[in-house]
């Protein structure tokens, strides 16, 4: 140790305290003097590198880091090492060369005695990156038998790793309770001094992606904000920073906070390119579900197509895209597809496939098809009730109550649906509820109450500058009276919708407030309202802005 020189010394000084920027430039400069050479400084290199972001520099440290193992004879540090390249060319869905890899270091186990080292390599290539390929069933087997392992060689990053891996896998069996159960254990057992780092932010991101494939959002809050307070602790981990942040996005989507996504995700596709094709795909989505609500379709279908080429699946927004564009018939042969795929586990995309399926049904006006997905809607809903598909169910089903002209049916599902959504701190899905509960009570004759309703929603999509979900039912659409209005006409009513006053529409477009005063004359009969907060409304609600 002594002749290792200052450079190498301080790299291993950073390393040991977590400090992964100064250890990987201390690393650099001792590799520049020729005193990086030994397979263990290789390996610390490889996982400075790794934190900091950079997959390609990580992997070729640790390849050779592995190469010297095995030329040591040191089969199980070799083992663990052929699993760091593995993951790494996972991460950048370099499949072939991540699963020879990861075969690789189970080969070379199987001559070595049985140790934790047994239970890390099982964790990747028997759970978290067999759930594509194999049954359910069996991902909890293997689950179960690193659980075991871990009781026959007590190990704490062991044992936390299998307590999630059950739980992970009890989920996408369907015991969604058990399942969670068994989460939230692991969750507040979480020790940053004690466990090792990698496998702590591991363990978040699991816990995390489950919560959001159940639909939990709370659970969801709660344990990114328990992630975010350890990476702060950290000087760098750019992959858990950068995948937390695609959750967060999806959370401020849901709490209508949507000019901070485009920045947040902006950085994280910048930092992950060539760490994890998986976030970054991810974070393409909620960008395109976000542009689609605010009316931005070209920017909306270039996400999801971005989305779809970093391997994640963009439906239902696809879908919905060509709902919004007036395609009923694409739309529900997309969703119909889209719901033929296997969808294990994932309890929340198959409710937001469902509902979208009920509202190109409604808008097609084939009535029992809706009937039919929202039925199904709601059994999912059963399966989880803290979940985000209870109140999509209940909306979804008054939906399908007022297309059948059954307003005193769709009454109680609504008002549920309402409460939840405000509840869980959802504007846009609550505004977008609140219009359907409007409708349920001007046919029931309760005027006052539809305008409360109508009033409420009318001022969030106005201030979100959001699409309503729910403009067609029963296949009425906004056309004719579109059609009715000039250009001019046209460009007053979006700037009205946006809150202008006559004096800001005048400035606009460059026109007298008297003009203004004329187009708002003319227009209002054409749209079957007699103010200004009406016209707003129908804009909104009619997909005209």
């Amino acid at each position: 140790m002594a002749t290792a020189g200052p450079a190498l010394d301080a790299a291993r000084a950073a390393s040991r305290g977590g400090d992964w920027p100064a250890a990987r430039e201390a690393f650099a400069r001792a590799a520049e003097q020729g005193r990086l050479s030994s397979p263990d400084d290789l390996v610390a290199a490889a996982q400075a590198s790794w934190w900091c972001g950079r997959a390609q520099e990580s992997v070729r440290l640790v390849a050779r880091a592995h190469r010297q193992l095995m030329d040591a004879g040191r089969i199980e540090a070799a083992a663990l090492a052929a699993l760091d390249v593995a993951m790494h060319h996972l991460l950048l869905g370099q499949l072939p060369l991540g699963s020879g890899w990861m075969n690789r270091a189970g080969r070379l186990l199987r001559d070595v005695p049985e140790s934790p080292a047994h239970g890390y390599v099982a964790f990747y290539r028997d759970v978290e990156y067999n759930l594509p390929q194999a049954s359910p069933e069996g991902v909890l087997v293997a689950a179960r038998d690193i659980v075991a392992l871990s009781h026959r060689h007590p190990d704490r990053t062991l044992a936390l790793a299998a307590l999630v891996a059950e739980g992970y896998a009890l989920v996408g069996t369907g015991r969604v309770r058990q399942g969670m159960t068994l989460l939230d254990e692991a969750m507040v057992g979480l020790d940053a001094e004690a466990l090792s780092p990698e496998w702590l932010g591991n363990a978040f991101c699991m816990a995390m992606e489950v919560a959001e494939r159940v639909g939990d959002v709370a659970r969801m809050r709660l344990w990114l904000e328990g992630a975010e307070q350890w990476l702060d602790s950290l000087p760098a981990a750019v992959l858990f920073t950068g995948a937390c942040r695609v959750y967060r996005a999806r959370l401020w989507q849901l709490s209508g906070e949507w000019e901070r996504v485009e920045p947040a995700l902006d950085r994280t596709c910048r930092e992950l390119h060539e760490l994890c094709q998986e976030t970054v795909g991810a974070a393409w989505l909620v960008r395109g579900e976000v542009r689609l609500i605010t009316g931005d379709r070209f920017g909306a279908e270039a996400a999801f197509a971005e989305a779809h080429r970093r391997g994640a699946d963009p439906q239902p927004g696809l879908a919905l895209l060509q709902l919004d564009r007036g395609d009923v018939a694409s739309a529900g042969a997309a969703v119909r597809t889209a719901l033929l795929a296997r969808t294990e586990g994932h309890l929340h995309h198959r409710a937001r496939l469902l509902a979208a399926a009920v509202r190109i049904a409604c808008a097609a006006d084939d009535l029992p098809e809706a009937h039919r997905r929202s039925e199904e809607l709601h059994e999912l809903g059963r399966t989880w009730p803290q979940s985000l598909v209870v109140p999509l169910s209940d909306t979804a089903a008054g939906a399908v109550a007022l297309a059948r002209g059954s307003p005193a049916e769709a009454l109680p599902s609504l008002r549920a649906a309402c409460r939840r959504w405000q509840e869980l701190g959802t504007p846009y899905e609550a505004a977008c509820t609140r219009q359907l509960l409007a409708r349920c009570y001007r046919a029931l004759g309760d005027r006052a109450s539809a305008k409360f309703e109508e009033a409420a929603a009318a001022q969030v999509l106005a201030r979100l500058r959001a699409r309503p979900a729910w403009s067609d039912l029963g296949g009425r659409s906004a056309a004719p009276a579109r059609s009715r209005l000039t250009p001019r006409e046209g460009e007053v009513l979006r700037l009205l919708a946006e809150g202008l006053p006559n004096a800001g529409i005048a400035a606009t477009l460059t026109i007298s407030r008297r003009t203004v005063e004329r187009h708002l004359t003319n227009l209002y009969p054409k749209l079957g309202v007699t103010s200004r907060s009406a016209a707003t409304r129908y804009a909104v609600e009619h997909r005209m802005v």
